[in-house]
């Protein structure tokens, strides 16, 4: 799940974060079932909303819950946001999705 230890330190232990994969894999699955069983209300429903507010929250903690609602967000936290809603919407529509590829041309436009 690569959970970002800078992130989720003092939720999780740091050193079985890395190094133990069934503690991260726990931690990343508990993390993104917290963040989808927020309330319903909160999201009017919507579920593309709640994927994004979970995936945000996932990628960027507990106050990044809506972050991509704020227009004024850091524009790289924008940018892997709209990332995500882009590879959402794609796998919705059930368009073949290339996690590898995603994440090369990725780490190239960001310098990575």
């Amino acid at each position: 799940m690569q959970v970002n230890k800078f992130v989720w330190r003092g939720f999780y232990s740091l050193a079985r974060l890395r190094w133990d994969i069934v503690y991260n894999l726990g931690a990343g699955s508990e993390i993104m079932r917290r963040s989808l069983a927020l309330s319903p209300s909160h999201l009017d429903f919507d579920p593309v909303a709640r994927a994004r507010s979970a995936y945000a929250a996932y990628n960027g903690g507990p106050d990044a819950y809506d972050r991509w609602r704020q227009p004024n967000e850091r524009r790289s936290w924008r940018d892997i946001d709209e990332a995500f809603l882009l590879k959402y919407q794609a796998i919705e529509a059930g368009e073949f999705f290339d996690i590898l590829s995603c994440a090369a041309s990725w780490d190239s436009a960001h310098g990575n």
